[in-house]
């Protein structure tokens, strides 16, 4: 009798209870609602950066390539030469008369007299650089063969200074140059004469140089 008294104690201390169990039910469904709603989610946001991330055409590079393909086509225009072209007549083709010595010419240069008897020049270059005096005699006719007489003589003290060099014919002149040792002359102004002679013909040229 005492088992039986217990047996029913214990089986009146734990009654079922059916509101525990639907409340387990409902729980599993809204957390199973709530995962499919998080998981349509996550693919809606997954799609949308996948449409933000597709590149687009760009309309710009393909005008860009359009242009650049009309370009290459194009031809290219020749650049247009800026050089005249200058005929060469057969007076310029001529060969040059021998290049005088270019310098400072002293004044009394431009007074140089001239006693002709066939042949006329004049002295274009007369100067001295401290260790040589250079003499340069332009004539005007062309001459092949003949002598130019030089002579120095200094006004003041007398002192005389010779010297002859040959005629060199040129294209349509002659010349005649010298090149004296400053060592072999005093220091002062000397008067200078050149005597030309070719062909029976004469001419003198007078000037002065400074040493």
């Amino acid at each position: 009798m005492e088992n039986s008294a217990k047996s029913a104690e214990v089986t009146e201390s734990h009654p079922e209870r059916p509101g525990i169990r639907r409340r387990s039910y409902r729980l599993v469904i809204a957390v199973v609602v709530l995962l499919l709603i998080a998981g349509a989610a996550a693919f809606g946001f997954a799609m949308l950066n996948r449409n933000k991330n597709t590149p687009q055409p760009d309309n710009n590079n393909e005008a860009t390539t359009a242009t650049a393909d009309t370009e290459k086509k194009a031809p290219a225009e020749e650049p247009k030469s800026t050089e005249k072209t200058e005929e060469v007549s057969p007076e310029k083709s001529t060969p040059k008369e021998p290049e005088i010595i270019e310098g400072k010419t002293p004044a009394s240069m431009e007074n140089n007299s001239v006693e002709s008897n066939g042949l006329t020049g004049v002295i274009n270059y007369a100067e001295s650089d401290g260790e040589t005096v250079s003499i340069r005699v332009s004539i005007d006719q062309y001459l092949n063969g003949g002598t130019c007489y030089l002579e120095l003589k200094s006004p003041t003290t007398g002192d005389t200074f010779s010297l002859t060099d040959e005629i060199t014919p040129a294209v349509s002149t002659s010349t005649c140059s010298y090149d004296i040792a400053t060592k072999l002359l005093i220091n002062g102004k000397y008067d200078i004469e050149v005597t030309l002679s070719s062909d029976g013909k004469e001419g003198i040229i007078k000037g002065e140089v400074n040493v």
